[in-house]
């Protein structure tokens, strides 16, 4: 089962959805953390170091971070990415499909992005 760690810039609402609704899914906040504030770089490094994927809605800045360490071939959990027109009830449940899959094999390619089913 894969974990997440919410990016800042996250919706807490769906934090609250996903445990409410899937309390067997770990996710942590950078908030509840006390990591408000840290680098996008230093995210992923956190992440990574504990088999954590990123959730983030940056698709700028954390993707240019990600990307970077694809290309300087450092090590890297996953960064999946949600756009804003989504709704959180179709987030909450495809995270919840994601959460279910094997780390390795979903994020053969480390930066996905959340799709509608």
């Amino acid at each position: 089962m894969i974990s997440f760690l919410a990016d800042e810039d996250f919706d807490g609402h769906v934090i609250s959805g996903i445990r409410h609704r899937y309390p067997e899914i770990q996710i942590q906040s950078i908030q509840e953390l006390g990591m408000s504030g840290t680098s996008d770089p230093e995210i992923l490094e956190w992440a990574t170091q504990r088999d954590l994927v990123v959730l983030s809605r940056d698709l700028n800045t954390m993707t240019a971070y990600a990307e970077d360490r694809i290309r300087e071939m450092m090590p890297f959990s996953g960064l999946l990415l949600v756009h804003d027109w989504m709704s959180r009830g179709t987030i909450i449940d495809q995270i919840e499909i994601w959460s279910r899959k094997d780390l390795e094999s979903a994020f053969a390619n480390p930066i996905q992005y959340l799709r509608p089913h």
